[in-house]
């Protein structure tokens, strides 16, 4: 694929590419000279990027450990969950963050959703003004070997010892390199729901006593386990829950939610398409077929109240895309 904005873009369908994207701000008015037309851009770049490392310009937002933090997530979760990448080597430094990625979706929208949803968080999180987060432009490069890849992914993991910050890659907080970063990184939890009708009513459990939001009702599901596609989730959760086999069908909507004092989690209501085997209780205080248009006088999750509120509108009102 090529498209062409400041920069030209390429990314081969498929193949590993090299991209960086850096904070709004952060590259001098007067750029260093290394940035005129160079026989070896690759020497170029790496040079123009130490020159940048140790510039005292612009934001460093990067730096607060809470920004670092909520990126890392991010870039997990749009790889593990939103399935829109496999991550290679990657590197969040103060002011810019290095990454390798073998899109799965394209490029330019898998990075779009990147750095629009870190973008607000970080604002949040920083209690910034309105205005750029990121760099408008970014750049990619497309990695064409297995000896490029090695070369790219040291360089990546490298970059912060080249940038006088650490003696080593390892010593790093926010790296590839970094040993048993994943064991502390916490993705996002997604929880997946089932809408299943059956003679023009929809299926609702109530949870049990003892279980968290006692007796508050539901819909079939639960959560997406690391790996796995939300579609997935529900099948195996439908068939631990209910005893049945299922075939996911439509996305109805999506949203994120937060209950008081929890993070954040991703919401993901699903039609049903088809089904086979008899619906047993296996879990619940409770299952009922109710009818869509009664569901709001029922004691439902808070978290279920958004789609419940677009679910059971007129039938003019579509609910909207996620």
């Amino acid at each position: 694929m090529f498209w062409r904005r400041r920069l030209p873009h390429i990314a081969p369908e498929g193949q590993p590419v090299f991209v960086t994207f850096r904070l709004a701000g952060s590259i001098p008015i007067a750029p260093p000279a290394v940035l005129h037309d160079d026989p070896h851009p690759g020497k170029a770049f790496a040079e123009f990027d130490r020159q940048l490392d140790r510039t005292k310009c612009g934001p460093h937002w990067l730096a607060d450990g809470r920004v670092a933090a909520m990126f890392v997530d991010a870039l997990h979760y749009g790889g593990e969950v939103r399935n829109s990448w496999e991550l290679g080597a990657w590197v969040v430094m103060p002011n810019h963050v290095h990454l390798v990625l073998r899109p799965i979706d394209p490029l330019s929208e898998a990075l779009r959703w990147l750095k629009t949803a870190t973008a607000v968080r970080a604002r949040k999180i920083l209690e910034l003004p309105p205005g750029p987060f990121w760099q408008r432009e970014y750049y990619d490069h497309w990695i064409r070997s297995r000896d490029e890849l090695a070369r790219v992914s040291s360089y990546i993991e490298r970059n912060p010892v080249s940038a006088g910050l650490v003696p080593s890659p390892a010593e790093w907080p926010w790296s590839s390199a970094t040993p048993g970063l994943r064991r502390y990184i916490n993705p996002m939890t997604t929880v997946v729901a089932a809408i299943l009708r059956s003679n023009g009513k929809v299926l609702i459990c109530r949870r049990r006593a003892d279980q968290p939001h006692a007796l508050k009702w539901e819909f079939p599901g639960g959560k997406v386990e690391p790996g796995e596609s939300p579609e997935a989730a529900l099948t195996r959760e439908l068939r631990e829950e209910l005893g049945i086999e299922s075939e996911p069908g439509t996305e109805l909507m999506r949203y994120e939610f937060a209950y008081p004092g929890k993070s954040e989690i991703l919401l993901i209501f699903l039609e049903v398409a088809t089904w086979s085997g008899a619906i047993e209780n296996r879990i619940f205080d409770r299952i009922v077929w109710e009818n869509p248009e009664s569901l709001a006088t029922w004691d439902f999750l808070e978290g279920d109240a958004p789609f419940l509120a677009a679910f059971t509108a007129p039938r003019s009102a579509a609910i909207p895309p996620g």
